[in-house]
């Protein structure tokens, strides 16, 4: 005779952790295993929403550093167009090594780029 203990599986140690579902009831196995699979599911948007932040935030102040960065570019151009020009006019006939079309080149240059840059949403300088 066969006692009812040694059809019994023995336990392991990660049973009292985890224990085991009862698999004897399918319609317990499929509500256990959908709830498992929520559980999955709703840890995996968790973080990819917590990426996705990660990225839009980083995207953002990315945006932020280049829009500064072009707004210098565009008032450095301005600048230079304006004391280009006032050297032209104290200066007609250009100096030694830099002609008048050398200078008026260089205005039209800085002036391309200022217009380029036009869009650029820039805040306005700060007054002294």
């Amino acid at each position: 005779m066969t006692s009812d203990f040694e059809n019994v599986p023995k336990r392991r140690r990660t049973d009292n952790v985890l224990p085991k579902a009862d698999l004897s009831n399918p319609a317990l196995h499929t509500a256990k295993e959908l709830r498992r699979m929520l559980r999955i599911l709703i840890a995996l948007t968790v973080v990819l929403f917590v990426v996705m932040f990660g990225i839009a935030t980083y995207t953002y102040f990315q945006g932020q550093r280049n829009t500064r960065a072009l707004c210098t570019i565009r008032d450095n151009a301005q600048n230079r167009v304006a004391q280009a020009q006032q050297f032209l006019q104290d200066h007609p006939n250009g100096i030694a090594g830099l002609t008048p079309d050398d200078l008026q080149r260089s205005i039209n240059t800085s002036q391309a780029t200022v217009k380029a840059l036009e869009d650029v949403d820039c805040p306005p300088p700060p007054t002294p």
